[in-house]
């Protein structure tokens, strides 16, 4: 079975597509919409703390079921939650610079 929808221009030809002329309308209605308004742009935004982004990471770990509770006896987890993020990040850094040169 095909999923796409059949339309025609006004011509005998029938064209199959999943984007339909009434969606190109919609999508065009919403660009002009949007188009000079900013979304998620901080009036004054502000440094987190390293504590901050740990505990950021580790509340995804959690949520996405990779951290889980520690076994009897046990003090620390396998792997640190931020482990190897400094290294990860200055290679960006000195890859961006890199790519200016």
């Amino acid at each position: 079975m095909n999923s796409s929808l059949g339309w025609t221009t006004g011509r005998n030809v029938e064209r199959r597509s999943l984007v339909t002329p009434g969606l190109c309308v919609t999508c065009d209605r919403h660009m002009e919409w949007t188009m000079g308004q900013s979304f998620g742009l901080a009036a004054d935004p502000k440094k987190l703390k390293s504590i901050a982004v740990k505990r950021i990471i580790e509340r995804g770990l959690w949520e996405q079921g990779i951290r889980k509770p520690l076994k009897n006896g046990m003090k620390h987890h396998e792997w640190k939650a931020a482990h190897s993020f400094r290294k990860i990040l200055r290679g960006l850094e000195l890859f961006f610079l890199l790519v200016q040169l």
